[in-house]
């Protein structure tokens, strides 16, 4: 389930399945933490101050495996590992590529989620109450019906990270009229 929502990369758990383990001197990589005004950066092995971004086409939160990538003229941008747009950067530009650990912070992250549901009367209703007693903030939504029957729900989501967003999801998907619910990539139209 978690590989299905995004939430865990498909390799990682391939080895953990294989039993392959990190070996046991494995080196501490930089980490990602918040800075002034809310501005990520990057901390550890010199790297203090460093300021980077997150790529919008995967959104990666606190908790996902990220791996920074060196851009031109915009600096690091963090993408998810799962994301096809770093997957091609590590392909084509592997010296460009480095991996990162981004810890919980208790700092809030928009994440896009795509809701698949039998279309009803009060559905987003529901939905947004399985926000506010999870305490996460809705800063878009878009709904659209089809002549199906379903209706198709994208909204930017805050989260703390991949714990809080997997608990969110898992609440979602307990309705019985919910074909699924995602983590989408790219923002969610307005």
């Amino acid at each position: 389930a978690r590989v299905g929502s995004g939430l865990v990369s498909v390799p990682s758990v391939v080895n953990r399945l294989r039993g392959i383990a990190p070996p046991p001197n494995v080196v501490k990589l930089p980490t990602v933490t918040p800075g002034k005004e809310g501005k990520l950066q990057l901390s550890g092995f010199g790297l203090e101050g460093i300021l980077v971004q997150r790529a919008r086409c995967c959104s990666p939160i606190p908790g996902d495996d990220i791996v920074g990538y060196v851009s031109r003229g915009r600096g690091i941008v963090l993408h998810r590992v799962i994301c096809p747009n770093a997957q091609s950067y590590a392909t084509n530009e592997p010296e460009r590529s480095l991996p990162y650990e981004w810890p919980v912070d208790g700092s809030v992250y928009d994440v896009p989620l795509r809701i698949v549901a039998i279309d009803r009367t009060g559905l987003v209703s529901d939905i947004t109450t399985v926000f506010a007693e999870s305490k996460s903030n809705m800063t878009a939504i878009s709904t659209r019906s089809k002549p199906n029957g379903t209706a198709d729900i994208d909204i930017s989501l805050q989260v703390t990270g991949t714990e809080n967003l997997a608990h969110v999801m898992a609440k979602i998907a307990n309705f019985s009229d919910i074909l699924s619910c995602l983590r989408a990539f790219g923002r969610p139209s307005r």
